[in-house]
């Protein structure tokens, strides 16, 4: 298997199961029916996007991508967080729900993929 698509399967198993961590804890923390965009998510929601930053670098980890958890959190807070501001952002100017959602994923998940890349580059 080549070195890039290594890097792609570890990355998109890593966001896959990243992803899926952080929807099954916001079913497990929020009530589903009680939300609407103007009631919000309560405070407890606001930790899950960095719930799947963490399950994110373990599963590379673990599929032996060198990430260091001081530049994964860093980065993966300022990119999850600030995806999540723009694809609001989106919405209030006009985009649909799910054409924002689905731009923020797909940002989200090429941000991720060159976080594992440039790991790998720079041997850390």
């Amino acid at each position: 298997m080549s070195p890039l698509a290594r890097q792609l399967l570890i990355c998109s198993v890593a966001y896959v199961v990243g992803l899926l961590a952080a929807l099954l804890a916001i079913i497990g923390l929020v009530d589903l029916k009680t939300i609407s965009l103007t009631s919000g998510l309560p405070k407890v929601a606001a930790t899950t996007p960095m719930l799947a930053v963490l399950v994110f670098w373990a599963v590379a980890r673990r599929l032996g991508s060198p990430l260091s958890p001081p530049r994964t959190f860093l980065f993966g807070g300022l990119a999850i967080y600030g995806l999540l501001y723009l694809s609001g952002r989106l919405v209030v100017a006009g985009l649909s729900g799910q054409s924002a959602t689905l731009l923020g994923l797909v940002a989200l998940f090429f941000l991720a993929f060159y976080a594992i890349s440039s790991s790998r580059a720079h041997g850390r």
